[in-house]
């Protein structure tokens, strides 16, 4: 699953929404800071990065961005075993 996928799949799970596409916005979803911490702990989990919180109240395009971006930067820093 692409990280907007598992990103989605979570917005879906905590908002309690039906669909959610790549500009639709975390608050007008119904997204609050309990919802944020939510959200931020399943990527962390699942996808091995810490969310600011503050970049959750964005679109699913940005916030997937954000996760690529900090997964990229993870895994430069990576040293091979």
């Amino acid at each position: 699953m692409t990280t907007q996928g598992t990103i989605a799949k979570y917005w879906i799970q905590i908002l309690k929404v039906d669909s959610v596409e790549p500009s639709d916005d975390f608050i007008s979803l119904g997204g609050n800071s309990l919802s944020a911490v939510q959200v931020a702990n399943r990527i962390a989990d699942d996808l091995g990065v810490q969310l600011d919180i503050g970049e959750m109240f964005n679109t699913l395009e940005q916030v997937t961005a954000y996760c690529d971006q900090l997964i990229r930067e993870r895994d430069a820093g990576a040293v091979p075993t």
